[in-house]
C-alpha cells in the first residue's frame, strides 16, 4: 500500500487510528483478519476530509458504519478502514438519494456484507 502524504498522515495522527486492528471488534459475527488501520473519524466534517484525501492520494480504503452484516476475511484487509458508526449512527437524506453497492470490489478485497 502506498505511503501517506504528510497531511494525510497529520489527519489520520490527529483522529487517532488503530494499527493492525482486528476487524473481528468492528463486527458483529466477532471474526475477521487485521485491517492496516481503522479510523474513526469524529464529525461528518473529519470524516469527510478524510474519505476525499485517501481518494485523490488513491489509498484502498473502505467506509463501515457498525459492522452488521459485515464479514471480514481471516486474512484481514491490506486497506484503511474507515468506520463512521457512532458518529452517523442517523443518517436523513433529503432530496433524491441512491444508494450504489460495489458488490465485486468489495468481494475482491475480502469482504461481504449485506
Amino acid at each position: 500500500m502506498k505511503e501517506f502524504s504528510a497531511p494525510l498522515a497529520a489527519l489520520i495522527n490527529e483522529l487517532g487510528a488503530v494499527e493492525n486492528a482486528s476487524m473481528a471488534r468492528y463486527t458483529s459475527f466477532r471474526t475477521g483478519g487485521n485491517a492496516r488501520l481503522v479510523v474513526e473519524p469524529n464529525s461528518v466534517e473529519s470524516a469527510s476530509e478524510l474519505i476525499r484525501m485517501l481518494e485523490e492520494e488513491a489509498i484502498e480504503h473502505i467506509v463501515i458504519g457498525n459492522g452488521t452484516n459485515l464479514l471480514v476475511s481471516d486474512k484481514g484487509l491490506d486497506m484503511v478502514v474507515v468506520r463512521i458508526a457512532e458518529m452517523m449512527s442517523g443518517i436523513e437524506i433529503k432530496g433524491r438519494g441512491e444508494l450504489c453497492r460495489c458488490r465485486q470490489k468489495k468481494r475482491a478485497a475480502g469482504i461481504a456484507g449485506a
